[in-house]
This record gives structure tokens, sequence and C-alpha cells, in this order.
């Protein structure tokens, strides 16, 4: 799975996690790794892996099922939810298995990140960075044991919401003012 380039994006950083994601893909140590997991699911490479937590390459949107690489068989939605579940309990403590579900949700974040870039200052660039940055963090702390369904959503959303609208979010606070104080000059 190569992602696709976007014109107004980061791209040396996209570059970079390509060409990342592209040594870690067949390498056997990591494989090793991923088998540990216990995702319930067959797979010779991590792209399998991305497309049986619900990549959907070639797929109608809406249909009900996912669909990996060439020759990959279909599966429900609900079992990509459940691989996508598990490699998020397995991302609490394993680098990889975070770096599998950002590769899972890279196409969502560029696309999020060109729709915040026009109001951005430094365009969809800077808006990449900071999503890509946020994502990581829900990825690596998401609350898996509160969803029980579309996992893939609520890291975006979460991401999203760390990024470009937590900090701009009042925190409504009322100071109690003694009835005293109210006949103080000023």
């Amino acid at each position: 799975m190569t992602s696709r380039l976007p014109f107004l994006v980061n791209r040396p950083l996209l570059a970079r996690l390509d060409r990342e994601w592209q040594v870690l893909n067949h390498r056997p140590a990591v494989l090793r790794r991923a088998r540990g997991w216990g995702l319930g699911v067959p797979f010779v490479s991590l792209d399998e892996v991305v497309a049986a937590a619900g990549y959907r390459s070639g797929t109608p949107a809406g249909s009900g099922t996912t669909a990996g690489p060439a020759g990959a068989t279909e599966q429900p939605a609900a079992a990509a939810n459940e691989v996508l579940r598990r490699l998020l309990l397995a991302a609490r403590t394993d680098d990889v298995a975070g770096r599998v579900v950002l590769q899972r949700l890279l196409p969502g974040v560029i696309a999020r990140a060109r729709r915040w870039g026009v109001h951005r200052v430094g365009g969809s660039s800077d808006a990449f960075d900071e999503l890509l940055s946020a994502t990581w963090m829900v990825i690596r702390e998401f609350p898996v044991e509160r969803r029980s369904h579309c996992f893939a959503a609520a890291l975006l959303r979460a991401g999203e919401y760390r990024a470009f609208e937590q900090a701009s979010r009042r925190l409504l606070v009322l100071e109690l003012t003694e009835p005293h104080l109210f006949d103080l000059s000023a």
C-alpha cells in the first residue's frame, strides 16, 4: 500500500513515512513481532494487516466490507474493527503497532489536514504536521474500553480535536465573590 502524495500536504514528511513503511512492511523481525499481537488474521506483510484493519482500496464506501491488496479476500467491517481494536491495545506499548494504526489512518489524516489547511497560517503542510503528531498521541492513549465500534472514525475525530480544537475551547470558571467585597470602593 503506497500512499499517494497529495499536492498541498507536507511532501517531505509523507515521503519519509512512505519510505519507513516500505522498510517495515516485509521485514521478518517486524512480522514476527506483529504475530505476537494476537490479531486473529493471517498475514505475510504489514500491508495485509492494514487491509485487515479496514483500509479500503477499491471497495465502494458503505458496502460493509473491506478489501485489501490484490487477491486478498473481503471481510466484514466488524472483523476489521476487531483487528483495529487489537492493534490499538498493542499500540499502547508497541511503537510498531502504533505505526500500523497510523498507516491505516493516514488517508483520513491527509484529508483532514487539507480541510484544516485553509484555516492555518502555514497551510495544509502545517496542519498535517500538527494533526499527525496529535493522531500519534491519540493512538497511543486511546481508551479502547469506552468504545466498541468505529475505531478509525473515532481516532480521526479525536486527533482532529486534539490538534485544532482543544486549545481554543474555553473553560468557563465561576469565581464566587464574597458579598463584603462589593462594598469596597475602587
